[in-house]
């Protein structure tokens, strides 16, 4: 899950990109939605930009399951009004 930020400036707001397979400190990862723009997850460290699983393992499909989607083509359409 990437934050509205993240996919703007590095992905270029790409609807394309949700479900396409990104790399992430080496390992891959699958996108599965991007965060609205006024969603903010402040963590002790700062702001968070993106969220993996805890604990995902290659056969671990249930944490899969519990991430939630956002669809932002949807997303995309709205901004443009």
């Amino acid at each position: 899950m990437l934050s509205h930020g993240l996919w703007t400036r590095r992905y270029r707001a790409d609807p394309a990109l949700v479900g396409s397979t990104i790399q992430i400190d080496g390992a891959a990862f699958t996108v599965v939605g991007v965060m609205p723009p006024d969603f903010v997850f402040q963590f002790f460290s700062g702001p968070r930009q993106l969220w993996v699983p805890a604990g995902w393992t290659t056969g671990d499909q249930s944490s899969r399951r519990q991430l939630v989607r956002v669809d932002c083509a949807a997303e995309a359409r709205r901004q443009r009004g």
